[in-house]
């Protein structure tokens, strides 16, 4: 299954779950559940970096002319920083290379620090 439809499927269990909740009567089963939405969330929080990482990969990156070999921040490290940077600007779509460059720079200049 690709990121697409396992971010849709996510979604459409939190979704649910969400919806559910409020209409549960046991407070036990309730719990659960929510507990079972955080989960979901996480779940669904880390694909979206995923996404997020992807929809910015390198083919974008490589043609800019500043490009340059990550030897100290790792992509994974400029990924989660970028995702979270993404997170904290409410989410915004169409500006995915500002999150990343942003991600890269902070990355770097805390290297230097």
């Amino acid at each position: 299954m690709g990121y697409r439809e396992e971010l849709q499927r996510l979604q459409h269990q939190l979704e649910l779950a969400n919806r559910a909740i409020p209409l549960i009567r046991d407070e036990a089963t309730a719990e659960r559940l929510a507990r079972f939405a955080d989960e979901i969330k996480g779940r669904l929080d880390k694909l979206q970096a995923a996404t997020l990482s992807e929809q910015t990969s390198r083919p974008a990156f490589e043609t800019a002319p500043h490009w340059e070999v990550h030897t100290h921040a790792s992509e994974d490290n400029i990924r989660a920083r970028a995702y979270k940077l993404w997170e904290a600007a409410g989410k915004p779509e169409g500006r995915l290379d500002e999150f990343w460059y942003e991600a890269e720079r902070q990355l770097k200049a805390e290297q230097v620090n």
